[in-house]
Order: C-alpha cells, then structure tokens, then sequence
C-alpha cells in the first residue's frame, strides 16, 4: 500500500507504480499471517512522530469491507513497514467505508470519524478511546 506512485520514462519505455523518493512500502497482515492486498484507507494514530499504532479500513478475503486497528512490527526494514491487523472490529458486506482522522494540535489522532454507506442508507460514527461514540 503506497499514497502515491509515479511513472518513469527511462530507455525508450515507459514504467508506472513506482513510488515516489522518500515514500514507504506498506505491508499488511491479517491475524492469521495472510497478507491484505486491498487497503481502502490508513491513518496512522501519531502520524508526526512514526506511531507504532493506526487505523486500517480494507476489504477482507471475504468481500467484507473491515476495519482494525494494526500494530506495526519492530522488526521491519527501512524500506518496507509491516503492519498486523488485530481482529476487525467491524465487516460489513456490501458497505462503502470512508475514515477520516480528528487530529489534535500535536498530530496525534485524537478520534476517528466514519462515514458508512450501505444499502442507500449513510450514516457517520464516531471513532474515541477505542470505542464508538453516540454522535449527538
């Protein structure tokens, strides 16, 4: 999982779904060790200062859109980060999933807020304290 890629023209051809100088490879593994291919959204929860916890929105093996919190492996390379993916806390099927970090004046992720749609029905839920919170 990259943010961003490029395309480079070198030797005459072309070359697409390179990164970008200075971005990081991503890896993401279930709670089983399989890796996750089809990441909708992440959001690191101390993004200024490299936090070894984040938020993933991705659609499982199962079709289901997910979301977990994933834990990031101390024992990843300088290239490449590996992230485990605790148990979702929610799947649903058929679902469009949208997350959005709250962050406070410190970059630190102070909540989270979803926007679900399923089924022609949207809802926005509240993200806090490792829970979800009534929107009031």
């Amino acid at each position: 999982y990259r943010e961003w890629r490029m395309t480079v023209f070198e030797n005459g051809e072309w070359q697409s779904g390179l990164p970008l100088p200075g971005t990081t490879t991503r890896v993401f593994k279930d709670s089983f060790g399989r890796m996750i291919s089809n990441v909708l959204s992440f959001e690191q929860m101390d993004a200024e200062h490299g936090s070894s916890s984040a938020a993933v929105v991705y659609r499982n093996a199962d079709g289901e859109t997910a979301f977990a919190m994933a834990s990031r492996d101390p024992q990843t390379d300088a290239d490449v980060e590996t992230w485990n993916v605790a148990k979702p806390i929610v799947a649903l099927t058929k679902a469009n999933v949208q997350m959005r970090a709250i962050r406070d004046s410190t970059g630190t992720a102070a909540a989270l807020v979803f926007n679900i749609k399923k089924a022609g029905v949207q809802r926005l839920y509240l993200w806090q304290d490792g829970a979800f919170r009534p929107v009031n």
